[in-house]
């Protein structure tokens, strides 16, 4: 069975399956879906349903559970008990967990063979069991997704024309398109990796009892950016400066003038003239919580140090400093931490006991205790 291949300097993957990484960039990526067969090996899934159960227990975990054996499909929000999971039907349910990358190292490990792909554009690492018959029914995301055949098999029906605006069922609690299709259909197994652009309607159907594993890449919407900014630019208290008028009096009081409108749009434009400024904005932004949560789950590890959540550690180089941003807060260091800040947000980590410089240690440290970073 054909593996990830990884290029043995940066350790980024470089086969997918057996399609080059090169040929699904050009040709795949955000154009077509196309299913990758045998990307993983057929026992490499991190965890099993026992784990993910106890995962949706934690106070701290975003858990959904779906029973659909009967139309409408009844929709539960955790934390769960065990008690919850006791009653369900022998078939047609599914529990999903959202940012398990956060909550499981070993899950969190998957996300090194696709770190082809920046941080940034990281949403998270879902994961769920679905009973025979399970499934969330029709629908469409909107950002690039990996689906992952962790255990069992799952058929995958898709239509590969994308929605622009999609209608919903309004008979159902759960997101499920009013009118779906099917174009192509693939019975996944462990192993196998259906990748779908943004938009693209697809279902799927447990066959046996299975785990998939989602992996998610957004790209933010520059009105997302614009807000995060604003808020950001509020509370340091940039922007706030009053227009004062040259002169008070009019004898139009309805009529803005153009000398108003002129130095109104100056100001406004103004605030964001600073491109380090801007930069340093747009970067604490991507760095922030996807869904509000910040932090992994506190597990005693080795001596190297990991990013809690991928999408919640980035750096960039501004002249002789290293920005370094994490869970949407900035610190500037000398451009002399840029490779031990590289290797903490690439794919290997950093060994904690490397890091000579003392200003990088202790920022280590805070990151450590607010959970950010965690070592493994």
């Amino acid at each position: 069975m054909a593996a990830l291949q990884a290029d043995s300097d940066a350790g980024i993957v470089s086969m997918l399956g057996d399609m080059p990484l090169h040929t699904f960039m050009a040709e795949c990526w955000q154009k077509r879906p196309v299913l990758l067969r045998g990307v993983f090996p057929g026992d490499f899934c991190p965890i099993g349903q026992e784990d993910l159960m106890a995962a949706a227990m934690l106070d701290d975990a975003d858990s959904r559970l779906i029973v659909a054996d009967e139309w409408p499909p009844e929709l539960y929000y955790g934390p769960f008990e065990q008690d919850d999971f006791a009653d369900l039907p022998e078939g047609d349910w599914t529990l999903l967990v959202q940012e398990m990358d956060r909550l499981r190292p070993e899950v969190a490990e998957v996300l090194n063979h696709f770190r082809f792909l920046p941080n940034w554009r990281v949403d998270d690492l879902m994961v769920s069991w679905a009973a025979p018959g399970g499934g969330v029914g029709a629908h469409t995301d909107q950002y690039d997704v990996f689906l992952i055949q962790g255990l069992g098999s799952r058929r995958w029906e898709i239509d590969p024309r994308p929605i622009d605006d999609p209608v919903w069922r309004d008979d159902s609690e759960v997101a499920v398109l009013k009118d779906f299709e099917a174009v192509e259909s693939w019975v996944l197994e462990p192993g196998d990796v259906l990748y779908l652009p943004p938009r693209v309607a697809h279902n799927g159907v447990a066959l046996t009892g299975c785990m998939t594993l989602s992996v998610g890449f957004r790209a933010p919407a520059p009105l997302e950016l614009i807000e995060s900014a604003l808020e950001a630019l509020r509370e340091a208290g940039r922007g706030l400066t009053r227009h004062v008028e040259e002169s008070g009096s009019t004898d139009d009081p309805g009529r803005i003038s153009e000398d108003t409108l002129a130095s109104l749009r100056g100001q406004m434009r103004a605030v964001f003239a600073d491109d380090a400024m801007l930069n340093r904005l747009i970067a604490q932004s991507l760095s922030q919580p996807v869904r509000g949560r910040s932090g992994g789950v506190d597990e005693s590890g080795g001596s190297r140090l990991v990013p809690c959540s991928a999408s919640q550690l980035l750096y960039y180089r501004q002249e002789d400093q290293v920005v370094l941003c994490a869970g949407g807060e900035s610190w500037t260091l000398p451009v002399v931490c840029l490779g031990a800040i590289a290797a903490l947000t690439g794919t290997e980590g950093l060994e904690a006991e490397s890091v000579a410089h003392a200003e990088l240690r202790r920022l280590l440290d805070e990151l450590e205790g607010s959970g950010l970073i965690r070592r493994v």
